[in-house]
């Protein structure tokens, strides 16, 4: 999916090693917004990223 395909490009930009990483896209099934209007589909492309200690 594109937004995992984004998820891994923004840790690669900021050297996140591959091995620690893990993309997950939800905007499909988790959307924040209505995907009828072009506003709505903008907000759910959207990265989160979430760091966690080892």
């Amino acid at each position: 999916m594109l937004s995992v395909k984004k998820g891994f490009f923004i840790a690669a930009a900021v050297v996140i090693l591959p091995e620690i990483l893990a993309a997950s896209a939800f905007g499909e099934h988790r959307p924040v917004a209505e995907n009828s209007t072009p506003e709505g589909r903008a907000k759910n492309r959207r990265i989160t990223i979430i760091l966690q200690p080892n």
